[in-house]
């Protein structure tokens, strides 16, 4: 995450940046034999984009290989074009985007502007040729100037993650939207071969349902974060909270970016930071459902710098805590549709179809479950709005209505266009869409229409 780049500091004085958290990581990988990529999620950092153009590895040899390669997490095609666009200014290429599901993810989760997985994915796929000439001729020029020479035109992958859970669901996405690979995230967490998950913690994931995954307030960054809501680490900060002692003692330190009350960044979940936000919201003298609602949005961001790697010290008795901690995990809404814990084998026979992991349980298509999530996420953002007013508000909740309407239509149409072995799609995701749609147009009726939403 490339946020995550706090500034670090010596003797009391602030080091370079090229000291930052984010800064050293890169660089400890730029310098490293490896031939691989790096991952960038969470946003841009300038700095940090700059700092990669200073690693030989990063740039193409004289053959046009790339010894280290960039892959972008991207929610739609427009952050994609931009992000590639910059990136080619100082010469460096991206070979690969990787689009996730905005809310149908594990770990942080960012809501677009209501636009759904498939209508994004179908951008990428009619405009995919746009990206890689537009992003060729400012990398070419970039190069040309750097180098002297004209360097030859590079390819790139366009891969998809996000809430994947049948093979048909795999193989659609590959076939319609000519998707170089497909993704899975959450349900290895189910693999004990692929992850360190202490058996606590595992057992949780194994038998959680819709309603023990959710998102959750709880990340420092303040984005929303998938989390697991009885997870050891959700419960030690319910305790904690009820003691009246809310907020860690901040072992790590690698979300610390808050100086409201402070000269140097100390972070959110800190008890540092919320016994002063506590202390302030007292004096603001708020009707106490109001008081209550802002100190629960103070007490809920926790400790993840610690937590997510709990399991770990649990299982090898490592780090600060050892087999005391207490472990978070971030897992997708998703994995709630898997019942048991899994072998290696089983998991990846199940994605290529040669075995059914959810043994006829009533999951509903990919789509539809993105398309849930964002419908809750406007209940939510409705309920906050309502508080707040506003017709700039209302504005935007209009847009996104038309953005998720607009993907209903067009999920619509491309249920219509099923053949093979996806026509079986037809007897059930239609309705199951159109009802949601009628959820939709039910929440935005609280908002008072403008002439032309009035026509709609």
């Amino acid at each position: 995450m490339v946020k995550v780049d706090s500034d670090r500091y010596r003797d009391g004085k602030q080091l370079p940046p090229e000291y930052a958290d984010a800064m050293s990581a890169l660089q400890g990988f730029a310098e490293s034999e490896l031939e691989s990529g790096v991952v960038l999620s969470a946003g841009f950092n300038r700095r940090l984009a700059k700092h990669i153009g200073n690693f030989a590895d990063f740039h193409a040899d004289a053959s046009g290989y790339f010894r280290k390669k960039i892959i972008l997490k991207v929610s739609d095609f427009r952050s994609a074009l931009t992000q590639a666009k910059m990136f080619a200014r100082s010469g460096l290429w991206i070979s690969e985007f990787r689009i996730e599901s905005g809310l149908n993810c594990g770990g942080h989760t960012f809501a677009t502007d209501g636009i759904l997985l498939g209508p994004i994915l179908e951008d990428f796929k009619t405009r995919r040729e746009e990206l890689l000439e537009s992003t060729y001729e400012v990398y070419r020029g970039a190069v040309s100037k750097l180098s002297g020479s004209e360097p030859e035109r590079p390819s790139f992958r366009v891969t998809v993650q996000g809430g994947v859970g049948t093979a048909l669901e795999h193989s659609f996405l590959m076939d319609n939207y000519e998707i170089d690979a497909v993704g899975w995230g959450s349900p290895f967490l189910l693999v004990p071969e692929a992850v360190n998950l202490d058996q606590d913690t595992l057992n949780k994931l194994a038998s959680a349902g819709e309603a023990d995954i959710v998102s959750s307030g709880a990340s420092p960054l303040g984005v929303r974060f998938s989390n697991l809501l009885n997870s050891a680490a959700e419960l030690y900060k319910q305790r904690l909270i009820s003691e009246g002692k809310p907020g860690s003692s901040c072992p790590k330190g690698y979300l610390k970016f808050n100086t409201e009350f402070t000269e140097r960044p100390i972070c959110v979940a800190s008890n540092a930071y919320q016994k002063q936000k506590i202390a302030e919201l007292d004096e603001l003298g708020l009707e106490s459902s109001a008081r209550e609602r802002r100190y629960n949005e103070i007490v809920e961001r926790a400790c993840i710098c610690r937590d997510l790697s709990g399991s770990v010290e649990i299982l090898y008795g490592t780090g600060r805590y050892g087999k005391d901690a207490t472990p978070a995990v971030c897992p997708g809404p998703n994995l709630a549709f898997f019942p048991r814990v899994t072998k290696l084998h089983e998991m990846i026979d199940h994605i290529y179809g040669r075995l059914d992991l959810l043994n006829g349980i009533d999951r509903p298509h990919m789509f539809v479950n993105e398309l849930k999530l964002y419908v809750a996420h406007l209940a939510d953002e409705l309920t906050e709005g309502m508080r707040s007013g506003g017709e700039a508000g209302a504005e935007a909740f209009r847009s996104y209505r038309d953005n998720l309407l607009s993907g209903i239509g067009y999920y619509l149409g491309l249920m219509n266009a099923l053949g093979g072995e996806y026509r079986r799609w037809k007897d059930k995701l239609p309705s199951e869409l159109l009802k949601l749609k009628e959820q939709i147009e039910s929440l935005m009726a609280v908002l008072p229409e403008t002439a032309e939403g009035s026509e709609r």
